[in-house]
Parts: structure tokens; sequence; C-alpha cells
């Protein structure tokens, strides 16, 4: 079985384990947090995945760091984990379970690159225009990058629009290329 399908398959197990317990927002912030870890720990993600600690020991890791910030039920998820020898798909389950819960709610990510801050009611603006497009409640995340010299580029799963100057100088360069070069045939 591949790794997707198993992450996949944990990740909606405490999914519908969750909802059926009514513990769906609280284990939705836990593997939040649990995720949020993992991907700023290398070191965290290797103890997992290192078949030289064993489970006793992965156990007591992972209580040291989530243990009061984490409920009942997530914690006897990861308990369970390391029982199973999953636990070094822990990442893996989390994002997983997280896209999931997107899904559910309707909800997609989004990421708005700019040259410079953009105004409130231009991120509004973006706001509306993404939700109206994808027909989703959208949570957008803005950075800056002035290496795009103008203009935008918004990344949404796997639909990228690239509206930046550099974008549209490259298209322009490409085009005048191949001008140049049916002009020598």
């Amino acid at each position: 079985m591949s790794v997707y399908s198993i992450t996949n398959r944990y990740a909606k197990a405490l999914l519908t384990q969750a909802e059926e317990s009514n513990q769906f927002e609280v284990v939705g912030n836990d593997m939040s947090l649990i995720y949020e870890t993992l991907e700023k720990s290398k070191e965290l993600r290797v103890a997992l995945e290192s078949p030289v600690i064993n489970e006793e020991k992965k156990n007591i890791i992972l209580k040291e760091i989530f243990g009061s910030l984490i409920c009942k039920e997530t914690a006897n998820f990861l308990e369970f984990l390391i029982r199973k020898n999953r636990e070094d798909l822990l990442f893996e389950i989390s994002k997983h379970f997280l896209e999931m819960k997107d899904e559910k709610l309707n909800i997609v990510h989004a990421t708005v690159t700019s040259a410079v801050d953009l105004s409130d009611s231009e991120k509004d603006l973006f706001k509306n225009k993404l939700e109206e497009y994808s027909n989703k409640n959208v949570l957008l995340d803005f950075k800056i990058d002035n290496r795009i010299i103008g203009g935008f580029v918004v990344r949404m799963k796997d639909k990228m629009l690239d509206a930046s100057i550099i974008h549209q100088l490259d298209v322009l360069r490409k085009r005048l290329i191949k001008a140049d070069q049916s002009l020598v045939n």
C-alpha cells in the first residue's frame, strides 16, 4: 500500500472519529499545532522516524511537547500511531487531515505575492474575487517579493495566476525571440 493511501486512511479515520465525538474543531486545532511543530522541527521528524528510539520514548517525547496543549482524543490518536509503528507518518497524516478538514469546511488556502505591501481594501478585493472564482471560503496569505517588479502572483491549490511584470517581460522576450527566428527562416 502506498504512503499516500496509508496516511489518507489514518487522517480520514481521525476526522470521522473527531466528528462523531463532537471534537472536530478541537482535534482540528490540535492537528494544526502538530503539523506546524513538525514542519518547523526536522529534529522531531527524525526522532519519530528513527527505529533506534523505542515506542515508550516516542510516547514520552510527544507527551513532553504536546502534553496539555492537545485534547485526550488527539493524544490517544498519537499513542495509537506509535503502537501501530506509523509515527513516522505523523507529518503526512496531519497534513492530509488538515486538507480534509478544509475540504469539509469549504476552505481553500491561497497566497498572493506582490512587489509592494497591499492596502486593506486591495486585500479584501483579492479575497472577494478569489472566493467568487473558487466558490469557497479563501484564507489568504500575503507575501512581498520585489523581484516580481510589479503586479501580483496568486497561488491557490494547483493553480497559479501570474500577473507580475517580470512574467510579462519574460513572455514578451519569448515572443520577440520567436518573431526574430521566423524572420531569419
